[in-house]
């Protein structure tokens, strides 16, 4: 009885462990693109209670276009209007396209108005 456990456990595991699926998961690596930041952009944005929920669910939604290197959120508690700052490739995106993300985001939960927009030089290399 123990051997024909070991026989199932071990036919069992060489099938999980087969070359069609390691090829399968390294076909879905996708290299890394440049994003390295040539504009700051400064946005106003109404609608955040938090800087961790509301600030990290901008940062993930702003990161994820591909075109952002950074996103600084400056949280006042009681403040009307939270400050913004997108760092991002203006070759990948646009300032109306990161608008729209933020401003779609949860139901339109958030609105957010461009400031200031601006040449910038990344550190990173």
């Amino acid at each position: 009885m123990k051997t024909a456990l070991y026989f199932l456990f071990s036919l069992l595991f060489l099938a999980a462990c087969n070359d069609s699926t390691i090829e399968k998961k390294a076909s879905k690596i996708v290299p890394e693109t440049s994003n390295t930041a040539n504009t700051k952009l400064a946005l106003s944005v109404q609608g955040m209670v938090c800087k961790m929920g509301c600030g990290g669910s901008i940062r993930k939604e702003l990161l994820a276009t591909n075109a952002v290197e950074k996103v600084d959120v400056d949280f006042v508690e009681d403040k009307e209007s939270q400050l913004i700052t997108v760092y991002y490739n203006n070759s990948r995106s646009s300032k109306d396209k990161l608008l729209k993300v933020i401003n779609e985001m949860n139901d339109k939960q958030f609105t957010a108005q461009a400031i200031s927009e601006s040449s910038y030089i990344s550190a990173k290399k």
